[in-house]
């Protein structure tokens, strides 16, 4: 596991703590969650995208059915 270092300012180290309490978890997951949800070249980050089955189209429907 990599750590990182990042330098923020006051204020926003305050937002950060009140969003941590009000939603009752830890900076590192909140950090953890936002990492994931960042897009990668206009896709969702491979980590939260969900596998498509090679069989199904893009609608959702079931090839051979």
């Amino acid at each position: 596991m990599k750590q990182i270092s990042l330098r923020i300012s006051d204020v926003e180290k305050q937002h950060l703590d009140l969003y941590c309490e009000l939603t009752e978890r830890n900076q590192t997951d909140v950090l953890r969650q936002y990492i994931r949800s960042l897009g990668v070249n206009g896709a969702l980050n491979p980590i939260d995208a969900p596998a498509i089955p090679p069989d199904t189209d893009p609608s959702g429907t079931v090839r051979g059915s």
